[in-house]
């Protein structure tokens, strides 16, 4: 995103009363930056209709080349992301994914034959549930149940008080002075 994008600049006829020599400067400035987005934006569309009318030449005369970004495409493995850790399968498919990508920049720069071969298309990826099923909504699932569910005794600020044996006057018993451990199970002697 372009730093134009962020900053919005006041229309000086919307400023209200100010001094006219204050008044022609924003105005320049307002037509200027009014004008840059206008070229930026017809240079940006003519780059695209560029890359378009090189796409197609580059098919029409290459047609093998066509034809493998085809098989690349019919080939890869479109779940290779979700393989577990930095596998072969996952490096493979990175390599795959990114000579594809590269491809698709010459010959396929709107992605249309792209998306006819991805099967992980965003637009096709809905759900929808009949009425009285499950939705993936619907379901919750809890890690650990005896934790989630727990209601630990608070003290008076509301924080959880932890489990501490107590001397007779209400103080706590120093830990090295227990015969336990925080693992279990008695204490060592070495």
């Amino acid at each position: 995103m372009k730093i134009r994008e962020l900053i919005v600049e006041a229309d000086p006829a919307e400023l209200g009363p100010m001094n006219d020599k204050m008044k022609s400067v924003l105005g320049k400035v307002h037509a200027d930056d009014e004008e840059q987005a206008r070229t930026d934006a017809e240079a940006k569309a003519k780059a695209k209709e560029d890359q378009r009318a090189e796409a197609a030449r580059l098919r029409k005369e290459n047609p093998e080349m066509l034809e493998k970004y085809i098989d690349m495409l019919k080939k890869h493995d479109w779940t290779y992301e979700y393989s577990d850790g930095y596998s072969r399968a996952y490096v493979k498919g990175q390599e795959e994914h990114y000579d594809i990508m590269n491809m698709a920049k010459k010959i396929d720069p709107d992605f249309e034959i792209y998306n006819k071969y991805d099967p992980l298309k965003k637009e096709d990826m809905g759900e929808s549930a009949t009425a009285g099923a499950t939705s993936a909504g619907n379901v919750a699932s809890v890690a650990n149940p005896q934790v989630a569910y727990s209601k630990p005794k608070r003290d008076s600020k509301g924080v959880p008080q932890a489990k501490q044996k107590k001397k007779k006057d209400g103080t706590a018993v120093n830990a090295l002075d227990m015969g336990t451990s925080i693992f279990g199970g008695g204490a060592v002697k070495r």
